[in-house]
């Protein structure tokens, strides 16, 4: 969420911007593919590009020749990546089977589903998120944090309203024909 009071709003706030609209192109892919492919193919599919695009950014970036921009942003986005030890590599393993079961499921979801019907279910992870940012880093959003999810939420479940009373009006019509 931004702060709307904040004086300097730079080109790095367009980034949640950019991959909200990435996430977004990518449901509606999988709704498209979904009429000819199978959610485990998605997921393969998924899985592997976001493992070739890393190894992709890792080759170009990852040494951290970048990370002097003089942008926080940038700094933090381009600083050099760090292999982790081996004794987290039991935490890296759940979180590529956690993450490929959960797209799996998504994949799974907007196939078979309405975009608009299943989306509102995705909220969910703006209570997780809030919970694990406060018991990770003690950081809780503030009230206009607050304010922007409640429009962000109260615009999806008016969408999820609307859509459900359209296909109920819609069946009605159909059942009078």
């Amino acid at each position: 969420m931004m702060n709307p009071t904040e004086k300097i709003i730079d080109w790095a706030a367009l980034l949640p911007l950019v991959a909200a609209l990435a996430y977004a192109l990518m449901q509606m892919l999988t709704r498209k593919l979904g009429a000819t492919d199978k959610a485990s193919t998605m997921t393969f599919y998924n899985q592997s590009t976001l493992v070739a695009v890393s190894l992709i950014i890792g080759v170009i970036i990852g040494d951290g020749k970048f990370s002097n921009m003089g942008h926080a942003s940038l700094d933090f986005l381009f600083r050099a990546w760090v292999i982790p030890d081996k004794d987290h590599l039991w935490i890296f393993m759940i979180l590529g089977i956690t993450s490929g079961f959960g797209s799996y499921l998504l994949s799974q979801a907007y196939r078979l589903g309405e975009a608009n019907l299943i989306a509102p279910f995705e909220y969910v992870s703006l209570p997780l998120s809030i919970l694990l940012g406060y018991l990770l880093w003690r950081d809780f959003p503030t009230s206009s944090g607050f304010a922007g999810m409640t429009l962000i939420l109260g615009a999806g479940l008016y969408v999820l309203y609307r859509e459900k009373t359209r296909s109920n009006n819609n069946f009605t019509h159909n059942q009078k024909t």
